[in-house]
């Protein structure tokens, strides 16, 4: 990843070593350790030195998660479950469940839209819904 596509609100963070290995780090500016855990202890060479490539693969993880995912409601949740439920009846295309969730929960046609294209970006079999993925992969 280059750095100059990190969203705002995050660094990158590279000691001599991280810069010599390839392997510079990504830092979210309130903390002092990066993505990874790395302590931020010394010089950032990574900005002295211009780096421009980030690649400490478990910051590339953490930063993916931190910008593409987040925990659901407990609203959301409930919808899901009813969701993974119609599916399991087989009576609907699930293209078509969005007049079922505005009735079901009492939501306009935009909002239970939403909640159903979020649920099938992020549907399992095991209805976990905890944590979801917010954007698609492009």
């Amino acid at each position: 990843m280059k750095t100059k596509d990190l969203k705002s609100g995050f660094h990158m963070f590279g000691n001599k070593g991280a810069c010599w290995s390839n392997e510079v780090h990504i830092a979210d500016g309130g903390s002092s350790t990066t993505m990874c855990g790395t302590p931020m202890l010394s010089t950032n060479w990574a900005n002295i030195w211009n780096k421009d490539e980030i690649g400490c693969p478990d910051c590339l993880k953490a930063y993916d998660k931190a910008i593409n995912y987040r925990a659901t409601t407990e609203h959301e949740q409930n919808v899901f479950a009813y969701l993974n439920g119609l599916r399991e009846e087989g009576t609907i295309n699930m293209f078509g469940a969005e007049p079922h969730v505005a009735d079901e929960f009492q939501l306009s046609k935009g909002e239970s839209r939403e909640l159903v294209l979020l649920w099938m970006l992020n549907f399992n079999d095991e209805c976990n819904y905890e944590e979801i993925k917010i954007t698609p992969n492009v």
